[in-house]
């Protein structure tokens, strides 16, 4: 069995000084479309996930270090091989996706297929991007989906995120972490590399699974896909910190979240219950951004099987509105 127990115990405070005082940057980047970056070895032999070797795998396909769907066009990780690429695509991406749906959007994040239009589930309210600082918001009259501020200059949403399972959208995101590490410190993770490629997410490595979200108004502040991946200091006496640490910025979105490890565990040879602290970290917006104050959004992604859709409310603001006929709208369809 792979089971940490209840790790986490929150502390939502917003600090710096603790990270910058007891973690290591192992993998730091900003990426978009341009010129590939690649990590792992120019002809790979054996599978970073699996730990399979060729022939029993193939190396064809590229497979990107962070989903195309977040943004990422250029980092590449060489040594994750056919099957595994195609599993996380079909049974952690695409619930990944779902769940993000709405604030790609919003955060005009650019995907393999564009920029993803938002449509409600009951295809009465639809939001498409028409450029880098503009919206087309369609809606009914009648419907609660949008509350208008004129004064603030301010639109109160609720955006609804589509049915998917929680716990394989955190597993995409441990996940990116597993691309993005040194091979060197694979080994301490071995039990987060196999618990992400069980199809079955009854097993919890971790309980709860909690995602720390902050979303920025504005247009796309995280103008490109940004990562940061978190090490806590060699020999580190503070041990009610997570081991290691993910932060990931695209569009309007910075998520944080822990990447489970037994080096969390007071005694490495056994998993067992241990609780730490887990502090936020800031955007960089917190003062005197024009747009807006930044929203925390906590969110538990601790559910292992498929939820319902389910509405998130959200402030935006604006320097513009023009109303769009509806026969637009159909037009459109």
């Amino acid at each position: 069995m792979f089971n940490f127990g209840n790790l986490t115990k929150l502390m939502p405070t917003l600090s710096t000084d603790i990270i910058s005082q007891n973690y290591d940057c192992i993998y730091q980047g900003h990426f978009g479309t341009g010129k590939k970056h690649f990590i792992g070895p120019k002809v790979p032999i054996k599978c970073r996930f699996c730990n399979l070797s060729v022939p029993e795998v193939t190396f064809r396909n590229q497979a990107h270090a962070i989903p195309e769907l977040l943004g990422n066009r250029q980092l590449i990780v060489t040594d994750e091989c056919d099957s595994c690429n195609s599993f996380f695509a079909t049974a952690l991406e695409d619930h990944l996706g779902k769940r993000l749906k709405p604030f790609r959007t919003l955060g005009m994040v650019k995907g393999k297929n564009g920029h993803p239009s938002y449509l409600s589930p009951d295809k009465n309210v639809r939001i498409d991007v028409k450029s880098p600082v503009e919206f087309a918001f369609y809606h009914s009259q009648d419907s609660a989906f949008m509350v208008n501020n004129e004064e603030k200059k301010e639109i109160s949403i609720n955006l609804n995120i589509e049915r998917h399972i929680p716990c394989a959208a955190y597993k995409a995101l441990v996940k990116i972490a597993l691309s993005l590490m040194p091979n060197s410190y694979l080994t301490d993770f071995s039990d987060s590399l196999l618990w992400i490629r069980q199809s079955n997410h009854q097993h919890m490595l971790v309980s709860p699974l909690i995602v720390y979200a902050s979303f920025v108004p504005g247009f796309a502040p995280f103008s490109k896909t940004s990562v940061l991946l978190l090490r806590k200091n060699v020999g580190n006496v503070k041990t009610e910190l997570p081991n290691c640490q993910l932060i990931l910025n695209f569009g309007n979105l910075q998520l944080q979240l822990i990447i489970p490890t037994r080096l969390d565990s007071p005694s490495q040879s056994h998993m067992s219950e241990f609780q730490f602290c887990f502090p936020r970290i800031k955007t960089g917006f917190e003062l005197n951004w024009p747009f807006g104050q930044v929203q925390y959004l906590d969110w538990d992604l601790s559910d292992n099987e498929a939820v319902e859709p389910q509405d998130t409310p959200i402030k935006i603001y604006y320097q513009k509105m023009e109303d769009i006929l509806p026969s637009e709208l159909n037009a459109r369809d």
